[in-house]
């Protein structure tokens, strides 16, 4: 497996991580919300807990989704990773970030250019291997 197939992997896997982070969210405000019903709105360290749980988990949810697209990048662009399943969730995940974010809307744009531009590259080559990095002459030895 090349280093861009699995550059493309990780940083796939990684966009769960915002997924992640507001599950972990709405636990700790369930839980600050117990808190409130049990103690009042009195007991401000009673709900810290919670808040705590709350913003820690949001907060890496987005560190690994913010990793997670500049691994999803890493490989479109440095490592030319090229597999069709690689070029459909890179679409979906252009048209996402134009309707879901808003600084997402350029990079959106520019990145479903990008891809409508070199959709054969990625139709050829359905294995996802980087032809031009990894092409071995007829007569060498494997």
């Amino acid at each position: 497996m090349n280093s861009g197939k699995i550059i493309a992997i990780t940083g796939s896997i990684l966009q769960l991580g915002p997924v992640f982070g507001i599950l972990g969210t709405i636990t700790g405000m369930v839980k600050t919300f117990e808190a409130i019903t049990i103690y009042g709105t009195g007991d401000a360290e009673a709900m810290s807990a919670g808040i705590s749980e709350a913003l820690l988990t949001t907060e890496i949810g987005l560190m690994l989704g913010f990793i997670g697209t500049v691994f999803l990048y890493v490989a479109l662009l440095s490592n030319k990773y090229r597999g069709i399943w690689f070029y459909k969730f890179m679409k979906i995940y252009s048209i996402l970030n134009l309707v879901l974010i808003p600084v997402g809307t350029v990079i959106g744009i520019l990145t479903l250019k990008y891809l409508s531009n070199r959709k054969d590259e990625f139709l050829e080559n359905d294995n996802g291997a980087n032809q031009s990095a990894h092409t071995t002459p007829a007569s060498a030895p494997r």
